[in-house]
């Protein structure tokens, strides 16, 4: 599999011609070089072409050049991040950029293509920050020049054997981003964080065991100063959670199970809306990314569906917390409100899809709203202070 990037084709000629070797290693050199400003810009050349240069900087910080006429160099960035799974923390991946519209559309075409490795299926969201793209496979991470595809670093690591569900096919939605770190959840659901500088694995810590079936094919979120995730392994008989991670040291701050056990929050309120003995296998997994809002502190994560999917013979009642959106503070884990959208599901309508954030007119009046288009085929709209229910159409 490829992945393409694409811009008016005038512009791609050149970089197109120099991406086609950005996969031959070059020894890294210290050097400096001018800016168009006149500023000097020194580190380790971590890869050069005849148009192109990627500098490290002593801090680690990756810089992008191009060569313009007089010998200087042009320090190139994003015109827009895109820093997180959804784009931004409210999830709504609405983009303002302006440059392709439906006027030039028809004339973008490929400025360079980046072979991805033997991967079957992509179901991926690039992030860029700093003019740097970062993609993700199982177990796999590149930070390429977002202009030019050339790779700047690529960490990998072997895929586990033996696991079960998607990880095993390969997929990973992503990664997130914070200051010199980037986090990735590996296929056996163990939680990562690699150097930006040049993909060194910093710390490693398992979110669960994949004996049990837990598996990790979703991208984390960084919301309250804290590495937030998910595991997936629904299908396959686990118990779906919520967990945080100190960013610096992978140390677990504080966990959310979305069926709890007698004894963990939310026990008692969901005790009655199940019946039957297999507490230990009523999934509501959580392998999709939640939606953050820093004005309320809270995360919004998507849950998946009861186990087992289609009989619910042993599984009477209404199975808190599965299929239902639940708003948890940030930086304690604990549950300020939860909606479930289907009952006692019997039709695998989990509710995965992103939860959307938005400030709007509500009736007359300024409302901090979530809504989200649920698997199940209504559309609903929530007050997301305190979870009330404003509509739910069809």
């Amino acid at each position: 599999m490829r992945i393409f990037y694409v811009f008016p084709l005038a512009a791609a000629l050149l970089l197109a011609q120099d991406a086609l070797q950005r996969n031959q290693a070059q020894p890294e050199t210290e050097r400096s070089f001018t800016t168009t400003d006149g500023q000097t810009i020194r580190g380790a050349v971590v890869n050069e072409g005849s148009i192109d240069v990627q500098l490290r900087e002593a801090g680690g910080r990756i810089r992008l050049l191009r060569k313009v006429d007089g010998g200087r160099y042009r320090v190139v960035t994003s015109q827009s991040d895109w820093p997180t799974y959804n784009g931004v923390p409210g999830g709504n991946r609405y983009s303002t950029l302006t440059q392709i519209s439906k006027n030039n559309v028809a004339k973008l075409a490929p400025a360079w293509i980046f072979p991805y490795g033997p991967v079957t299926q992509i179901e991926n969201t690039p992030l860029v920050v700093d003019g740097v793209m970062y993609v993700s496979s199982a177990n796999e991470v590149w930070a390429l020049d977002a202009g030019t595809g050339r790779q700047v670093w690529h960490y990998r690591r072997a895929r586990t054997q033996g696991i079960t569900g998607n990880a095993a096919i390969g997929f990973n939605r992503g990664v997130a981003q914070a200051g010199d770190r980037i986090f990735l959840l590996t296929d056996n659901a163990h939680l990562i964080a690699v150097s930006k500088a040049n993909g060194e694995l910093l710390w490693e810590t398992t979110m669960a065991d994949s004996k049990e079936n837990y598996n990790g094919t979703s991208a984390p979120l960084v919301a309250g100063g804290l590495v937030i995730s998910g595991t997936a392994g629904g299908d396959e008989g686990v118990r779906g959670f919520v967990a945080a991670y100190d960013p610096q040291t992978g140390k677990e701050v504080w966990r959310f199970w979305t069926v709890p056990k007698p004894g963990q929050p939310g026990a008692e309120e969901v005790a009655n809306t199940w019946s039957g003995a297999n507490a230990d296998h009523r999934s509501g997994a959580t392998w999709m990314t939640g939606t953050y809002d820093e004005s309320t502190g809270l995360i919004y994560w998507p849950v998946g569906n009861p186990g087992p999917d289609y009989d619910g013979a042993d599984r009477l009642g209404d199975n808190l917390y599965t299929d239902c959106v639940i708003a948890l503070d940030a930086k304690t884990g604990k549950l300020k409100w939860y909606y479930q959208f289907t009952p006692h599901d019997v039709h695998d309508w989990d509710a995965q899809e992103p939860p959307v954030l938005i400030d709007a007119n509500w009736q007359g009046q300024p409302r901090k709203l979530l809504i989200q288009a649920n698997r199940n085929g209504f559309f609903y709209v929530l007050d997301r202070t305190d979870g009330k229910l404003l509509l739910g159409k069809q």
